[in-house]
């Protein structure tokens, strides 16, 4: 936490250094500070708007605080101020998760869409679409195959596991469904 304070004099001192600015909201990140994240990354983003880990670092603290408006808005803006895909893709997920939790889906659905265009076998945006879209009870089958690669590449992810059999059982596959969830239970890390 000290460091920190330090870092944030740092900035004060020297506004327009990058670094300085990357390691307070690294600082922050790591204390888990997402309010002060949120404040520091906003500005860090108007400084430096090329700067596309700003951008991540303000979406994951919105998202954290439960603030989906600024989120979407902070994550829309800068999939459109980035090119590189793989930071690219992170921030369309955080939108996607945002706009799921705000109910607005049509947004959800079309940040995974872009998201898994860019990175296909993005298992994150793949686990997190497929449970997003079974909760809503839609598109069940494109569901179970989404979940269904996240398990193929990852078989002993409690995480996958779990949504592959909720994904099963919403489709009233009963027995597969207990199978997965079995195993999923098996890898749960229980610390």
């Amino acid at each position: 936490v000290s460091q920190s304070r330090y870092s944030s004099k740092s900035v004060e001192i020297e506004p327009n250094n990058y670094n300085m600015w990357r390691q307070l909201i690294v600082c922050n990140n790591e204390t888990k500070n997402h309010t002060r994240m949120l404040v520091d990354a906003e500005k860090a983003v108007q400084l430096f708007p090329t700067e596309s880990i700003f951008y991540l670092y303000y979406s994951f603290s919105a998202l954290q605080l439960k603030e989906y408006a600024k989120c979407i808005q902070m994550t829309r803006l800068g999939a459109e101020s980035i090119y590189e895909n793989d930071l690219k893709v992170q921030l369309l997920i955080i939108m996607g998760d945002a706009a799921h939790y705000a109910k607005q889906y049509e947004t959800c659905d079309s940040a995974y869409t872009k998201a898994l265009e860019l990175e296909p076998e993005n298992v994150n945006a793949l686990n997190n679409y497929a449970y997003f879209l079974s909760l809503r009870k839609i598109k069940l089958k494109e569901a179970e195959e989404m979940s269904k690669k996240c398990v193929q590449q990852e078989p002993n992810n409690a995480s996958y596991l779990d949504t592959y059999g909720w994904i099963l059982f919403v489709q009233k596959k009963y027995d597969d469904a207990l199978t997965y969830i079995q195993r999923a239970h098996q890898y749960r890390d229980w610390e």
